[in-house]
């Protein structure tokens, strides 16, 4: 009986044994035979020891074959060999975007209806003056012409009409800028540029003009009417020996023009020109005596943002190199009061060798529609009339809803004369009372002004191509520092046709 019952817990221990190996997670022996990927069946080491009819040895996998060896990339992949990277040239620059090249003629006539409101001399009696100017150019890409390449060619005449607004009161600069005394045909430009592709420069020979290239800012020139926006007075009113001392509308000479970019937006130019421009009988000729003139500027200029010609910074200036032995800007017109007393040289016994100017321009385009614009100058005082320019202002492309091509501008322009030669002058005026000229009831002559203010405010209605028209607007505070003319007061239409 105790046999019996041995026999039968042996044999439900036996029967347990699944279910023990299942609880204490140990391996069965009836399991794992189909499983491929069991850690206990893979003969890693750490598994338990099989018995030894699971433990026959398994057959040996087949050897791997060897290695092969990597290809070599194709020819097209392979890596350049290692040079020397060439050094470049710091005038080794891409070329800046050129125009479409053509080469044909375009004619242009404008003409400024101008009528006083106020002001200006009170003896005037006439109060409207209509200047115009007619305008033919020719030119045009060499290429384009069937010649050789890079080159341009230019040829632009005028010819002035009309009468002067200097009438009205003769201010520091002209009220309008296409008014010319010379009334009658004239020769602005005449030169040819060759542009020298390995190392970005242009080189200009001919008559040319200096404000095409220097001290200019995009729209102001086009936009306002009088010229103290366009350039400063010690520039732009310079005279030696009662003619203009720069090449500039609307007497012109011969000159020699550089420019180079080091990059697409920094650039470099100068030029010389014959130093004495005129009388118009010996506009070409280049005696000694008429000394240079001399200019550079080095500016950056942006891209063309949108609709706005991009932004533009600059630093320039010129230098006047021969005897000076007057008040450059001092034209000797004795009917006019400002200029009535000085006729004696001012520096007679001490002549100049040279005078110089400096000025800085800015212009930034303000989003797709908006550009403000600042001039700034400075020219040698002691024998300058003109010691210190300023003028700015802001210019609105499709200010009117519908009117996307127009132009508005509001700018001021300051002129400063020089301390040196305003007292000169007084003292000289003090010296030699005039009945004709004196302050009622002060029997003493007044004393010049030493500065002069204008404010224009300009629309200019475009018409597609050929037709602007453009509404125009004047005050004048201290016209040409004279204190017996009333600040002036203008309006004015001027038109222009272009073919």
């Amino acid at each position: 009986m105790r046999d019996k019952l041995f026999l039968i817990s042996v044999a439900y221990m036996l029967a347990l044994t699944p279910q023990w190996c299942a609880a204490l997670q140990l391996p069965n022996r009836n399991q794992g035979q189909e499983t491929t990927d069991d850690p206990f069946r893979s003969g890693q080491r750490g598994g338990p020891v099989l018995s030894p009819v699971e433990n026959t040895r398994r057959p040996q996998p087949p050897p791997e074959p060897p290695p092969q060896p990597i290809p070599a990339p194709p020819a097209t992949q392979a890596p350049p060999p290692m040079l020397p990277t060439p050094k470049r040239s710091a005038i080794t620059v891409a070329r800046p975007p050129q125009p479409p090249g053509d080469f044909g003629y375009s004619a242009r006539l404008t003409t400024d209806i101008l009528t006083r409101i106020a002001g200006g001399d009170p003896a005037a009696t006439d109060s409207g003056a209509t200047p115009g100017l007619g305008e033919l150019t020719w030119g045009g890409d060499t290429r384009a012409a069937g010649l050789w390449e890079n080159g341009q060619i230019k040829m632009h005449l005028m010819y002035s009409f009309g009468d002067s607004p200097a009438k009205f009161g003769d201010a520091l600069q002209p009220v309008s800028a296409v008014d010319d005394g010379q009334r009658a045909f004239n020769i602005l430009e005449v030169w040819y540029e060759h542009y020298f592709e390995y190392n970005n420069t242009w080189l200009r020979g001919g008559i040319l003009e200096y404000n095409r290239d220097f001290y200019r800012t995009p729209y102001v020139n086009d936009l306002f009417l009088n010229r103290a926006l366009h350039i400063g007075a010690e520039t732009g009113n310079l005279y030696l020996h009662n003619q203009p001392a720069i090449s500039m509308f609307p007497l012109t000479s011969a000159g020699l023009f550089g420019k180079t970019h080091f990059s697409p937006h920094i650039y470099l130019q100068a030029a010389i020109f014959d130093g004495a421009t005129g009388p118009k009988s010996v506009q070409y000729a280049m005696p000694k005596s008429d000394g240079y003139f001399v200019a550079a500027e080095l500016g950056w200029r942006g891209d063309v943002q949108h609709n706005l010609e991009g932004s533009k910074f600059a630093l320039g200036g010129w230098l006047v190199l021969k005897n000076i032995d007057n008040w450059l800007g001092q034209r000797s017109n004795s009917g006019t009061y400002a200029e009535r007393y000085l006729t004696q040289p001012a520096f007679a016994k001490n002549p100049r060798r040279s005078v110089y100017a400096i000025y800085a321009l800015a212009s930034m385009a303000l989003g797709e529609h908006v550009h403000i614009f600042a001039h700034a100058a400075q020219s040698d005082p002691e024998v300058n009339r003109f010691a210190m320019s300023a003028s700015g202002g802001i210019i609105v492309k499709g200010l009117v809803p519908g009117r996307t091509k127009d132009f508005f501008g509001a700018g001021i322009a300051y002129t400063q004369q020089s301390s040196t030669y305003v007292n000169a002058y007084n003292d000289i005026l003090w010296a030699n009372p005039d009945p004709d000229f004196t302050c009622d009831p002060d029997p003493l002559p007044c004393g010049i002004y030493s500065e002069e203010y204008v404010y224009e405010i300009s629309y200019s209605l475009n018409f597609g191509s050929w037709l602007t028209l453009q509404p125009n607007y004047q005050w004048i505070i201290r016209p040409g520092t004279d204190p017996y003319l009333g600040n002036l007061s203008i309006a004015g239409l001027r038109t222009r046709f272009s073919f």
